[in-house]
């Protein structure tokens, strides 16, 4: 991974299975150009986009790191945002096409660099390493939406204990603190991301990414998932309302209903949960226990159901990650097959061109 950079991931292993995000940097505004690679596993996408965002970087720009779900040390794309630039891996599950072809986004095959010969002789070990490869995240993937209902159980379990006339006074005092200082400029814009990631590794969280972007972070302790995830939402309406662009951050096992973190960088202000999953791990400048928002003695009546859920997702989660780590094993020796066959230093010729066009930002070739 590129040293310094901040990092998110744009798809999760969800309970709703893989969703993705990537289609956001494909939306032709404000004059982004997207290169979407294709090619088979070991064809060099990811070392591609690290080289090239290692060139990027050391010339002074910022760089922002997509990292690969079922691997966190692989690429799914590097971002140039003060060059209006990307380059993204748009093979499954992310795929990805050219919506506006040569005017927002470029097609770059890399599979034109493989040996079709030597390719095809291994065609009955990848075919059978390709079905092994997706029935092991097929069974991940049911462990991970089981783990998500449950989930969604805890939240619906705690939602009536909420205090929503004190959490929104709450809220409003704190956005007229934290969002008025920018006249309103027009409606902001969010952005979806994820901040960690179910991954063979386990729950990754890119918390370094909250000290990069953000000079002050507020904390917002949630173990319970109902009250935080109200208090942000209310968060992001006011932001935007008051003009504010927002990177909105997901929970990656429920991405449709559980918004966990906020960045909003025109003000170097971050909100992060802290849980039992993810813990802040870095300086905060206010930490907000949601226990002030919650009728806890209420709560506590449902103590034991929730012990065992917990429990219960943790197990869950567990039984997810080895399945994901084996599949990564077995993509490892896919990746080995196409590699034998890929010529590199034709791969490594569009990289040197790639950092030319990127940093002249000559999206014409």
């Amino acid at each position: 991974m590129l040293k310094d950079s901040a990092r998110f991931f744009l798809g999760a292993n969800s309970r709703y299975g893989f969703i993705s995000r990537f289609d956001s940097l494909c939306r032709g505004l404000d004059g982004w150009y997207i290169f979407i690679l294709k090619g088979g596993p070991g064809t060099g996408k990811s070392s591609l986009m690290r080289r090239v965002g290692e060139a990027v970087a050391a010339n002074g720009q910022e760089v922002i790191c997509i990292q690969c779900g079922s691997d966190p040390k692989s690429l799914d794309g590097v971002v140039f945002p003060e060059l209006k630039a990307a380059i993204v891996d748009g093979t499954a599950p992310h795929s990805l096409e050219a919506k506006y072809p040569g005017a927002a986004q470029e097609m770059i095959n890399l599979g034109e660099f493989w040996d079709k010969r030597g390719i095809f002789a291994h065609r009955r070990e990848i075919i059978a390493l390709s079905e092994e490869n997706s029935s092991l995240h097929a069974d991940a993937a049911r462990f991970i939406s089981a783990a998500g209902l449950i989930s969604a159980n805890i939240r619906k379990l705690a939602r009536p204990s909420v205090d929503r006339k004190k959490l929104g006074a709450f809220v409003t005092r704190l956005a007229a603190r934290e969002f008025g200082r920018k006249p309103a400029s027009g409606e902001g814009r969010a952005f979806a991301a994820f901040l960690s990631g179910i991954t063979p590794d386990g729950v990754v969280a890119c918390n370094d990414t909250m000290n990069r972007l953000c000079g002050r972070v507020i904390e917002i302790h949630d173990d319970f998932g109902a009250a935080g995830n109200l208090l942000l939402q209310a968060l992001l309406s006011a932001a935007l309302a008051a003009g504010h662009d927002v990177i909105s951050c997901y929970c990656p096992m429920d991405p449709k209903e559980k918004l966990e973190h906020l960045i909003i960088p025109g003000l170097s202000l971050g909100f992060f949960t802290s849980n039992r999953w993810h813990k802040a791990g870095l300086p905060v400048e206010k930490r907000v226990s949601v226990t002030r928002f919650t009728d806890m003695p209420a709560l506590r009546t449902h103590k034991n159901t929730v012990s065992f859920y917990h429990r219960a997702v943790r197990e869950m989660l567990n039984e997810a990650v080895m399945l994901m780590d084996d599949a990564r094993r077995c993509h490892d020796r896919l990746e080995r097959i196409y590699m034998e066959h890929m010529n590199f230093d034709r791969v490594d010729q569009v990289a040197d061109q790639l950092v030319e066009r990127v940093l002249e930002r000559q999206w014409q070739g």
